[in-house]
């Protein structure tokens, strides 16, 4: 009788776990929950919309929003017109699991639980911070329109709500409300990656156009060393794009101030780590078109930095290892 009962049991927990992975496979596990939490109003988070801007962006909210996908920081949705993104960040990662919630407060959980707030605090400030300077000081080159980082809360001024809601085509088909007074959330332009760009025009064999598309990123680069930020992630072939031809910074959770980022000693290494990634990904992508490719780079970057360089004598960055 008890290893009948014990073969139930079992099998019901593997029903359950397997029903919960078709669960966030088919969901990605996008809910209310996961893309809300109660955080302290914070002044310097505040961006506030003149009559025109508010304008705006109830129009881009009068759409419907379908998924697109997720990523570390969040999910987005793409507009029907093709145009915009809509994120709201993914605070499943930003913030101790409910895990920890179960755990006393006891030696030796106390100090566990502890660590962990404080760790995920600094994460998610962080991302928050990203933004923050992304917006005020590098809003065309991030794409910007919109962001709202303080949800309403009663220090939010009244005249900052926006009152509107947006209508979500989840990953399954399901269409939903979000009050967005209540989260935070970002509108940004669509963009087409620089992995997608590059990758059609060395498909074509046009390495001029691919030459082309580089450059630009690079001066996308300069420009934010010129006003003291910089991108943590140098994940460049996904994490930056084009709106038309103009080139942009897409996830900027990690984007940092300080004015020791104008040093060419920094910027100048910094962009060389920039093109080593567009040279590895061409010799394992395109090896054929590596040579143009490089040398393309190379002449820009004596261009840029005013003196001599070659990949020959220049050292890549260590490659990360993929868990």
């Amino acid at each position: 009788m008890f290893a009948k009962r014990l073969f139930y049991i079992l099998v019901s927990l593997v029903i359950l776990v397997g029903v919960t992975r078709v669960y966030f496979r088919a969901t990605d596990d996008f809910r209310l929950s996961n893309i809300s939490h109660p955080m302290p109003y914070q002044p310097d988070w505040e961006a506030s919309l003149d009559a025109a801007q508010r304008e705006k962006i109830a129009s881009i909210l009068k759409q419907k929003f379908t998924y697109i996908g997720k990523g570390a920081q969040a999910y987005a949705f793409g507009s029907e017109d093709g145009q915009y993104v809509l994120k709201f960040f993914k605070f499943k990662h930003l913030r101790p699991n409910s895990f920890s919630n179960w755990l006393p407060s006891i030696p030796p959980f106390k100090a566990y639980k502890e660590n962990l707030v404080v760790r995920k605090n600094r994460k998610l400030y962080g991302v928050f911070e990203g933004y923050r300077v992304a917006y005020a000081m590098h809003k065309e080159g991030s794409g910007l329109l919109f962001i709202q980082l303080n949800p309403a809360s009663s220090d939010k001024p009244e005249g900052n709500l926006l009152n509107l809601e947006a209508t979500l085509i989840d990953k399954i088909g399901l269409k939903r409300r979000v009050d967005l007074n209540s989260v935070p959330f970002v509108i940004q332009e669509k963009v087409r990656t620089t992995r997608a760009l590059v990758n059609e025009a060395l498909g074509a064999g046009d390495t001029e156009r691919a030459n082309s598309l580089i450059g630009r990123i690079f001066n996308l680069y300069l420009e934010e060393y010129r006003k003291g930020i910089y991108d943590k992630d140098h994940g460049v072939m996904h994490n930056t794009g084009f709106v038309g031809e103009r080139p942009v910074h897409l996830d900027i959770g990690k984007m940092t101030q300080e004015e020791a980022l104008k040093d060419p000693q920094f910027w100048q290494r910094d962009l060389e780590i920039i093109a080593w990634k567009f040279a590895t990904w061409t010799r394992e992508t395109y090896p054929q078109y590596a040579k143009a490719i490089e040398e393309g780079m190379e002449r820009r970057l004596i261009k840029i930095f005013d003196r001599g360089f070659a990949f020959a004598d220049s050292v890549p960055p260590p490659r990360k290892r993929r868990h």
